[in-house]
């Protein structure tokens, strides 16, 4: 994430989150990133996040990434995991190779210079792709099939 941050310097970072890493990071990075720390609540946080970034090189699939993208911010990540499940490259976010920071800051420059309709429309996919897929009202009905197959078994 700081290597990426290098390669935009007109762009503000804030990292959320802590780790044994910080002190270091924060000491050669600090002039171009913003180190938040462990934030108990991130509600505060969303309205000034554009776009999350996540350089994660191994995931499952991130709960940060889940709610970002039900508030309408759409996710530049690494495609690892359970991320290309979630994700539509150029759709309602941007998907790279892993480990690729050139291609990662390429669409961090394209995200930068969509207009604000293009945004509108990105953020809103990445909004819809929440509520069809992993809402609540996706979600419940196909857990409670799992349980209606299962009580058979007990009766």
């Amino acid at each position: 994430f700081c290597r990426l941050c290098e390669q935009h310097s007109a762009v503000r970072f804030e990292i959320y989150g802590d780790g044994p890493d910080r002190a270091v990071l924060e000491a050669k990075h600090g002039d171009k990133v913003k180190f938040h720390g462990a934030i108990p609540d991130m509600s505060p946080c969303w309205p000034d996040i554009d776009l999350l970034c996540i350089t994660s090189r191994h995931e499952g699939l991130p709960l940060v990434a889940l709610e970002a993208m039900s508030r309408g911010i759409p996710v530049l990540a690494f495609a690892v995991g359970d991320l290309p499940k979630l994700i539509r490259h150029g759709d309602n976010g941007w998907l790279i190779d892993e480990g690729d920071l050139d291609a990662m800051a390429a669409c961090l420059h394209q995200w930068q210079t969509l207009s604000s309709q293009h945004r509108q429309k990105m953020s809103e996919k990445a909004r819809q792709t929440i509520a069809k897929g992993y809402s609540p009202r996706a979600v419940l009905p196909q857990i409670i099939d799992v349980y209606r197959q299962a009580v058979p078994a007990f009766q």
